[in-house]
């Protein structure tokens, strides 16, 4: 059963989930709705949620097998949305999951990018150390040049730290 309306959130699971209303999206996932299912602002449940960091909410999407990783239009994945929030809590579970740190994003870029860009330390010095124990690559030059042009020099340090180039050039501050 695919539950379908329009507007801002496009699915009544993806309302539910994005203003934290637990019981029901609990009542609408028992009654068939599709968690897989994209449209509106945030493109589907999992990131609506994460938008509104409930993390009981994100937790029971992701226990159905919700995908994390399917990128919205405008704000990328879960964990980039996550990320550019500073929800470590969340962070850490869509992690657990199986959340990919190397994903392409739309608005924020890659979850380090957007952790960088919005000055959350605890999640920039998460994201590289689990990126190392899967062996994904990370690039350090976006970041590096974020968090120097917003002014995070909490942020500059950590990046540093994990042998950024600090020569890199680019067109834009934000650019590689």
């Amino acid at each position: 059963m695919l539950i379908q309306g329009g507007g801002y959130w496009r699915r009544a699971l993806q309302a539910a989930s994005g203003t934290g209303h637990c019981g029901i999206v609990e009542l609408l996932l028992e009654h068939g709705a599709n968690v897989h299912a994209r449209g509106g602002r945030h493109g589907g449940a999992i990131r609506a949620v994460v938008y509104g960091a409930n993390l009981n909410i994100v937790r029971l999407l992701l226990e159905t097998g919700t995908n994390g990783n399917v990128p919205g239009k405008e704000y990328g994945t879960a964990l980039q949305v996550a990320a550019q929030g500073g929800n470590l809590q969340i962070v850490q579970l869509l992690l657990e999951h199986g959340a990919n740190i190397n994903v392409p994003g739309n608005f924020w870029g890659m979850a380090l990018l957007a952790a960088a860009t919005t000055g959350h330390t605890d999640i920039v010095e998460l994201l590289p150390d689990m990126a190392q124990r899967h062996g994904a690559q990370q690039r350090w030059d976006c970041p590096i040049k974020a968090a120097t042009y917003n002014g995070h020099e909490h942020i500059v340090k950590p990046v540093l730290d994990k042998v950024a180039d600090v020569n890199t050039a680019g067109e834009h501050v934000l650019q590689a």
